[in-house]
């Protein structure tokens, strides 16, 4: 039984050392495993707010693109209209446009007189129309209404946003993180 044991021995000692390299492998392989999952899960988010990232700045420069193109469009109509409007200093009647029949003046200064007394009516109306989408702060409208479309400047609009909020036809109330202004009657058809 001497001998057997002799080789008995060496085999669980060769054996324990086989067990411990192996124990020690697959804890390292467990390890670079784990690194590996973790680096793909860090890959993965940063892959999402890319994307994320890419949406918002295609959006953003397709508006930008839409507002070029018509800002190109205006300046084009400007472009024609001061064509048209080419005054001369002999000209004896300095309002007139050059080679414009008076007829078409008189038409023209008709219809700007009918429209000066509606102005109001339908600069509230841009107002509250911006207003019932509840998504324009009071400064967001104020610049698309005095600055964008040129419909009064920017003391009016204050003084027609007093008037609004004085008929209770709007209110400031909260959107998301900022303040924006909303007609009455949308709060009162969503409660």
């Amino acid at each position: 039984m001497g001998l057997f044991s002799i080789f008995s021995k060496k085999r669980d000692s060769g054996l324990a050392e086989i067990n411990n390299s192996l124990y020690e492998a697959f804890g390292k392989v467990k390890q670079e495993t784990s690194s590996i999952f973790s680096w793909i899960r860090y890959l993965r988010d940063k892959d999402i707010k890319n994307d994320w990232s890419h949406e918002n700045i295609s959006y953003v420069l397709g508006e930008h693109g839409a507002i070029l193109n018509q800002l190109k469009k205006d300046v084009e109509e400007l472009k024609i209209m001061s064509k048209n409007q080419v005054r001369t200093g002999s000209d004896p009647d300095p309002g007139r446009i050059r080679n414009e029949p008076k007829t078409y003046r008189n038409f023209e200064k008709n219809i700007i007189e009918h429209l000066r007394p509606n102005r109001k009516d339908f600069v509230l109306q841009q107002m509250l129309n911006l207003a019932a989408k509840k998504t324009f702060s009071t400064k967001q409208i104020e610049k698309i209404i005095v600055e964008e479309k040129g419909l009064c400047s920017r003391t009016t609009f204050y003084d027609y946003l007093r008037e609004l909020k004085h008929k209770n036809l709007v209110k400031i109330t909260d959107f998301g993180a900022k303040k924006a202004l909303k007609t009455v009657q949308n709060d009162a058809g969503s409660d």
